[in-house]
């Protein structure tokens, strides 16, 4: 694709952020980014479920606006991230 080197390159720019933020300094290269980078495609796939299984979604969360129902799952992604990367810094 055209601009997959360019969106490779905004991705592994999100995968520095991690680590310069403290993502896996407990190990050594390579480890270390390959840590970011696991975490960097579980939280985008935990965002993306909800826009490919929207029947699921309104099924599960028995919400009529799925304007709120995707706000109440944005709120749980960033309340997950944040609970993982407290947890994390603890360990």
């Amino acid at each position: 694709m055209e601009d997959e080197e360019e969106r490779r390159d905004g991705y592994r720019g999100n995968v520095r952020d991690l680590v310069g933020a403290g993502l896996g300094a407990e190990l050594d290269e390579p480890e270390r980014t390959r840590k970011a980078q696991d975490w960097l495609f579980t939280f985008i796939g935990l965002v993306a479920w909800n826009f490919s299984v929207p029947q699921l979604r309104r099924l599960i969360l028995n919400e009529q606006d799925e304007a709120a129902a995707l706000a109440r799952r944005r709120a749980v992604v960033v309340e997950a991230a944040r609970t993982l990367a407290e947890g994390r810094s603890h360990a």
